[in-house]
């Protein structure tokens, strides 16, 4: 995550997993992200995450709303972090990404 997520806006987040295929639900029926900023919380559910299998293992990408932008406190660093479990229970999880809040200049949806 290299760019920062503007406050109302509904930005699209990869996560590149590697060493890794969760794309399989039936062998990893559990994954969850995790966002995380000063004022606000979000687990984004298998069913919210679009999962592909890459050479190095795969990419998670889903998407923020506008309402759950527009809570995150700006200037903040917001994290990142992915959880998953296996079919026999075997939990894994990725180092913490992170990315700066920035503001916009009217605030609210659009």
């Amino acid at each position: 995550m290299e760019q920062g997520i503007y406050r109302g806006t509904t930005p699209s987040i990869t996560l590149n997993v590697k060493g890794v295929d969760l794309s399989n639900a039936s062998v990893w029926p559990t994954v969850i992200v995790t966002v995380v900023n000063d004022r606000s919380a979000v687990d984004m559910n298998r069913d919210k995450l679009v999962i592909a299998s890459t050479d190095a293992g795969c990419s998670v990408t889903f998407a923020l709303t506008q309402a759950q932008t527009l809570s995150m406190h700006k200037l903040r660093k917001t994290m990142v972090q992915l959880r998953a479990k296996d079919a026999d229970g075997h939990a894994i999880a990725s180092p913490v990404a992170s990315v700066e809040v920035e503001d916009v200049i009217k605030d609210g949806e659009i």
